[in-house]
């Protein structure tokens, strides 16, 4: 099982974080978002990932019961849909500002220890 974030799904130019859960076994890596089905690859067939049968019919069966296990899981470990991040979060610096703070700020602060 695993749990992440997809920063995409926005407009151009824009990243919006998106809730993935997947099972990789050693035949199957599955892949989804709260409303889609998004990566089905058969790791036997397909090693190298380029495949994607997740709009074939004929595995349904097979991604039913992958919801299904990660709906349990989900279940078991209090998991669920609803973690939203503010993108980019509150206190967020660019580069230039963080570099500012640094000089500015902490530097003139710090305390040399020899």
């Amino acid at each position: 099982f695993y749990q992440t974030f997809r920063m995409d799904d926005g407009n151009v130019g824009e990243f919006t974080p998106v809730p993935e859960r997947g099972i990789r076994t050693c035949e199957w890596l599955y892949v989804r978002q709260p409303r889609r089905r998004k990566l089905l690859i058969d790791q036997s067939a397909d090693p190298l990932e380029m495949t994607n049968l997740v709009a074939s019919p004929d595995y349904e069966s097979l991604m039913d019961e992958f919801d299904r296990r990660i709906q349990k899981h989900m279940d078991e470990t209090g998991d669920d849909w609803d973690l939203h991040l503010e993108f980019p979060p509150p206190d967020f610096l660019t580069h230039e500002e963080a570099d500012s703070h640094l000089n500015e700020v902490l530097l003139p602060q710090a305390v040399l220890v020899n």
